[in-house]
């Protein structure tokens, strides 16, 4: 009977779901429906608490369905048939995580230990299914289905909400054949003359501390090569072109081998911040919860 109870009182969240669907908006359903947009988000948000799981992206502009709105329209096309199904499935006990969880990240990040990880989520969690989007522009995870993305640097989009994973050490680096032509360096002020790779984390002006004395200095990025591959830009840094400030996990390799050498190593860059962002949704797909645990518990082997 409390089943049943359950299914006749989300009725109305699911006719309204419906109506959110076949119109593409939270505004136009309201207008289908005769009732106030606050009255469809407010139904949409008690469904989604109920489920457990987000149904929309939601956008100032538009709402599209999640993997799992998806999953309930099929679910719930016929209401007064299979509404009560539909309510038991996404209800139900059993607890093994199971669904799709689509993930981003820049192809700068796609190192061997972050591939371990993954493949050690997939060996955790083998009925949650993996959609990898590894590339170097940041997508509209609204647009785009994406459910969570890793990213360095600076946040700007409001609509997302970010849990910060570690903090990235950046430093210049550079190919010992570039650098044999080249006087010893020994102060920041040096570096504004020489060839530079440029990504979007590198400013025009750079701030620099020594860690040993606290001196601060500074100097003017002129001279070099945009690069807009983050995955490129490492390829060009070995390759001789020039000085690069970047992660230092990306380098840490290469300086060890010999194949790069760290510049002024005395002298610090500002750090970046590297966070697991997610879109702002009253109820965020759960099985995100699953990979940052396990992100948090290797993120030392892994950056």
């Amino acid at each position: 009977m409390s089943e049943q109870r359950d299914t006749f009182l989300y009725i109305k969240s699911v006719v309204v779901f419906s109506a959110v669907v076949e119109t593409g908006s939270f505004r136009k359903a309201s207008e289908l429906l005769s009732i106030s947009p606050p009255v469809v988000s407010e139904y949409i948000g008690q469904l989604e608490e109920y489920l457990g799981v987000p149904l929309f992206y939601r956008s100032t502009r538009k709402v599209t369905l999640t993997e799992y709105g998806h999953r309930f329209h099929n679910c719930s096309n016929s209401i007064a048939s299979i509404a009560q199904r539909a309510f038991s499935d996404f209800k139900s006990k059993d607890t093994i995580p199971k669904g799709k969880l689509t993930i981003t990240y820049p192809a700068a990040l796609a190192s061997q230990k972050l591939t371990n990880l993954i493949a050690l989520f997939n060996r955790t969690y083998p009925q949650i299914e993996l959609d990898l989007v590894i590339d170097n522009q940041p997508k509209n995870m609204i647009a785009d289905g994406i459910d969570l993305a890793i990213r360095v640097g600076w946040l700007q989009d409001s609509n997302l909400k970010a849990k910060k994973i570690t903090k990235v050490e950046r430093v210049i680096c550079a190919n010992p054949d570039y650098l044999k032509n080249i006087a010893d360096l020994k102060h920041p002020k040096e570096l504004s003359q020489l060839n530079w790779i440029k990504t979007e984390l590198l400013t025009k002006q750079v701030q620099l501390t020594n860690i040993i004395t606290g001196e601060n200095a500074s100097f003017t990025v002129e001279k070099g090569i945009r690069i807009r591959g983050a995955n490129l830009f490492k390829q060009f840094l070995v390759a001789g072109f020039g000085l690069a400030l970047g992660p230092k996990f990306l380098f840490q390799e290469d300086i060890d081998n010999g194949s790069l050498i760290h510049i002024l190593p005395e002298w610090q860059a500002p750090s970046v911040g590297m966070y697991f962002v997610w879109v702002d949704n009253r109820v965020k797909n759960p099985l995100i919860d699953y990979f940052i645990e396990l992100t948090e518990k290797h993120k030392t082997a892994i950056f």
